[in-house]
């Protein structure tokens, strides 16, 4: 086992490199127009708790999106200028991890999300599943 200064060192060097997967503006961008359609509904839940869970499965859900879009795209990404310093076509995650944590985001997004409403699991697997499939 590796001592815990070592280990947090090692976390801390995995999400440098895993953070540019989920395209945080991208994301952000996402999550907020996702958040202000919830605030603008008929009668928005105002509950802290319940406020937070559904921003933290729609923050997962849509970062296993874009993490699943980079992994899909990432021969492309290797021959363009723009985007060939993306941690898959520089190789600073294999393409395995990050269809792994593409993956392990997506499930835990949609997962509480069904635990919160199986209405709004549905709507948030749509917008998963409208970016990561048809949009990729």
């Amino acid at each position: 086992m590796l001592p815990r200064g070592c280990l947090m060192k090692t976390v801390l060097a995995k999400l440098r490199v895993y953070w540019p997967l989920t395209k945080s503006l991208q994301t952000g961008l996402l999550l907020c127009t996702g958040l202000a359609g919830y605030m603008t509904a008929r009668c928005p839940v105002l509950h802290a708790p319940t406020l937070i869970a559904l921003t933290v499965s729609l923050f997962l859900a849509i970062a296993g999106s874009t993490v699943l879009n980079m992994w899909y795209d990432r021969d492309i990404d290797a021959i363009m200028s723009r985007t060939c310093r993306r941690p898959l076509p520089s190789a600073q995650v294999s393409p395995g991890e990050a269809l792994r944590l593409g993956l392990a985001l997506t499930v835990a997004g949609v997962g509480l999300a069904l635990f919160l409403s199986a209405r709004y699991a549905l709507v948030v697997f749509a917008g998963w599943f409208f970016d990561a499939v048809v949009y990729t």
